[in-house]
């Protein structure tokens, strides 16, 4: 798979979209990745397919959504490091609930569409995994690279994943600075030395429960990105529920 978080550049042409949760994009874009993270393998059945969109990805980014907006946004983004913070300061205090009571249909289309640039991409950059090569048959042919031949779609998933990347930081980079923004309300380092030191004892404990030996530098990412991603959602919520600053 692309990395997850690459897939978020896929929603970027939609973020100007009138009515549409640019949050609920982003959230739908990596949503059939989520099997993976909740598992804490590169190992699922549901997240693409067509059936699990309805059953497992759509259910999931709402709860997903409505918990980052309840729990892990405003801690989140109050401790962001200042070259962040001062881009995304307006996210802090983002109006969600008359958003989600006005548009409720255009924020389950959000979710949909994140989920079908996600399934899209996946299909062109997976070979014989989707039906899209039975089609396009060329993205199975094999190009020689030194002494290999990889598939088109290898190659595609490599480069769209570091292309989506770099688009990714390039589109924050470009972001709108506030200048005059108030210093962070909060202990960032001591924020961030709390993420760290959680996401890498999950990782280290989900090592020691054993992972499988297929795909071992996969199984290596996918570990790292949920201990990352549990980490932050983990302590952005205990500094909400416990009003940390």
């Amino acid at each position: 798979m692309p990395f997850t978080i690459s897939h978020i550049a896929a929603v970027l042409p939609f973020r100007h979209v009138r009515k549409l949760s640019f949050t609920a994009l982003i959230i739908g874009s990596m949503a059939p990745d989520f099997e993976y993270i909740l598992r804490m393998t590169l190992y699922g059945h549901y997240g693409h397919t067509l059936t699990g969109v309805v059953l497992f990805d759509v259910p999931v980014s709402i709860a997903v959504y409505l918990l980052y907006q309840w729990g892990i946004r405003q801690s989140l983004f109050m401790h962001l490091p200042r070259v962040l913070y001062i881009r995304c300061y307006g996210f802090i205090h983002a109006d969600w609930k008359t958003y989600l009571s006005t548009y409720p249909l255009w924020f389950l289309l959000s979710i949909i569409m994140g989920i079908f640039t996600h399934l899209l991409w996946d299909g062109l950059t997976h070979g014989s995994n989707y039906d899209f090569a039975n089609y396009l048959t060329f993205l199975l042919i094999r190009i020689p690279v030194g002494r290999y031949h990889i598939p088109v779609h290898s190659i595609l998933q490599g480069v769209s994943s570091i292309g989506g990347l770099i688009i990714l930081v390039w589109y924050v980079w470009r972001m709108p600075v506030l200048t005059e923004t108030a210093a962070n309300e909060g202990d960032v380092h001591l924020f961030w030395i709390l993420v760290v030191v959680l996401a890498l004892l999950m990782f280290i404990v989900r090592l020691l429960i054993g992972i499988p030996n297929e795909k071992l530098i996969g199984q290596l990412i996918v570990i790292g990105m949920s201990a990352a991603g549990f980490s932050v959602a983990i302590v952005s919520i205990v500094y909400k529920v416990f009003k940390i600053n």
